[in-house]
């Protein structure tokens, strides 16, 4: 390992620029990354639905619902095929596995219901699509029109807002809610129905039944299927001032127009009204692509909506924003970011009190690095920063500086032992880096099962273990490679004068210590004469 840090070591310039460049690819990526509040989620569902006006449900369930069934039959990775079949309409609902590719998955599907599509009834409108994913219940921001105006005027503004807001980039599409569905009235002259001995229900069974189409059975030709049916559609206004309500015995022929004192194109009274504040309302619903900004997008929308709100201002028109994603993303933002700033705040005043200045400098330097080469993968990983990731790196601040700590306070420790700088980062860095390698692998390990988790839920949380674990490869790139680096050129420069006795200082303390032991100290002491056996050479010993 010792010569690996040596060969980082001579790499001093070329680090440093890779270090530089990362920063400010990570200061660009966190200005150019998508921002929202949840990460894009699709929940691999489709809802294709046909329209057959004047069909029965036992007439759309065999043209119409069987075809389409049909086509999907064979279709890979399907949970399952739902689908149901109503007077006038068909709908079918498929749900792929999950994990699966939603999207090529979904082409193919829509291949195969549009290869089908001259099988289907003549009178039969093309099938429409609904791919379900979170863009289609969660909306950037919504634009509603408000004013005296009416139903049909707001509609005519909504339209003319409409094309300027889709050239916006990123927008993908905005979609029109609170719109009245039009219909032909007709009123009736009480006094004309008494004068002609009809009554009311007579008129609306009049025109009930002549706008009717009865089934009478199929036709086959080939690979289409026609419906055989007796009755009439009335396609304009003058068929129906023109049904027959009553023929009396004379030959003389009751029509609606007879009956009618107006009549006129209105709407159909509303299941539900939208308002805001007390007034009819027309919402525009701005959803994103995937790439685009939610930040960004919402700024220029209300831009965009004050503007045309101003040009309009004479024809008392009123915009008011009643649901602005931008809101829940600032207010994530402000509380994870100014949790995160605290933290590494902490995290930075421990390491001063624990390591000293220079060193807590040296080890924090890690932190913003590391987050910034995290949005770095993040960005061209196709993620984006929502509330989900900026909680992961609230998650993550305290323990992406582990490496750097041990690395430095390892360098530290032999610096303090009287080597050269350049040794102690050698021998200290060379000693840690399989342990902190170790800590890193187990950290990532550990938030790696989440990934394991399917559907929906699983896509939620995937965003959890990727941010935790580019954050902790980012801060293991840092402590191997740059902070060796940055300890050689800004660590200590001077060891701690430390006050040490020599050994020369003792001995000589210990031998005049000896020295001054005088002879009347021993002056107490007889010799002793060994015995011959025991010292047979006749050598003296003395006892003390």
């Amino acid at each position: 390992m010792k010569s690996f840090v040596n060969f980082t070591l001579k790499q001093t310039v070329f680090l440093n620029v890779v270090f530089v460049i990362l920063t400010v690819a990570g200061v660009f990526s966190l200005l150019t990354t998508p921002v929202e509040n949840m990460p894009p989620v699709d929940m691999g569902k489709v809802f294709i639905t046909t329209i057959y006006y004047g069909a029965s449900a036992d007439d759309v369930e065999n043209l119409v619902t069987n075809e389409i069934e049909d086509a999907l039959d064979g279709l890979e990775n399907v949970e399952y095929i739902q689908s149901r079949s109503r007077r006038n309409a068909s709908s079918v609902e498929v749900k792929f596995l999950d994990d699966t590719d939603y999207e090529a998955l979904y082409d193919e599907l829509r291949f195969r219901v549009l290869n089908v599509k001259k099988k289907l009834p003549q009178g039969a409108d093309d099938p429409m699509f609904f791919y379900v994913d979170t863009k289609m219940w969660i909306p950037v921001i919504v634009v509603n029109l408000i004013g005296d105006l009416g139903n049909r005027t707001l509609k005519l503004l909504s339209d003319e807002l409409k094309s300027n807001l889709i050239k916006i980039d990123g927008v993908q599409a905005v979609k029109i809610a609170g719109e009245y569905e039009k219909e032909f009235h007709v009123t009736i002259d009480p006094e004309k129905l008494r004068d002609l001995g009809v009554t009311f229900s007579e008129v609306a069974d009049a025109i009930r039944s002549y706008n009717t189409r009865i089934p009478t059975g199929r036709f086959k030709k080939g690979s289409r299927n026609m419906m055989l049916d007796t009755g009439n559609t009335l396609d304009s206004q003058q068929d129906i001032l023109d049904v027959v309500v009553r023929r009396d015995g004379d030959g003389n022929y009751i029509h609606v127009r007879d009956l009618t004192i107006a009549s006129g194109v209105s709407h159909r009274d509303p299941d539900t009204i939208s308002s805001v504040n007390g007034q009819s309302t027309i919402s525009l619903l701005v959803q994103k692509e995937d790439s685009g900004n939610s930040v960004s997008i919402a700024e220029k929308v209300k831009e965009m909506a004050t503007a045309f709100e101003a040009s309009h201002k004479t024809d008392d028109l009123s915009i008011v924003v009643t649901y602005d994603s931008t809101v829940e993303i600032n207010d994530s933002v402000k509380t994870l970011g100014g949790n995160l700033i605290l933290g590494m705040s902490m995290v930075v005043l421990i390491l001063w009190i624990t390591l000293g200045f220079r060193n807590a400098m040296l080890t924090a330097i890690g932190i913003p690095f590391s987050f910034m080469v995290t949005l770095i993968i993040v960005k061209y990983s196709g993620q984006s920063i929502n509330t989900i990731s900026l909680f992961s790196f609230v998650l993550v601040s305290g323990i992406i500086v582990d490496d750097a700590i041990i690395v430095v306070e390892n360098v530290y420790r032999h610096f303090e032992m009287g080597k050269s700088l350049r040794e102690s980062v050698v021998d200290g860095v060379s000693e840690v880096i399989l342990p902190i390698a170790s800590a890193a692998l187990t950290t990532v390990l550990a938030f790696l099962p989440m990934l394991i988790m399917t559907g929906t839920t699983g896509d939620f949380f995937s965003v959890i273990p990727k941010a935790v674990t580019f954050a902790l490869i980012a801060s293991l790139f840092e402590a191997v490679f740059c902070l060796p680096v940055h300890i050689l050129d800004w660590g200590p420069k001077k060891h701690k004068k430390i006050e040490h006795q020599s050994i020369t200082e003792y001995q000589s303390t210990s031998d005049e210590s000896i020295n001054n032991i005088s002879s009347s100290d021993l002056s107490g002491i007889e010799p002793q004469r060994a015995s011959d056996k025991s010292n047979p050479k006749g050598f003296q010993q003395m006892a003390f």
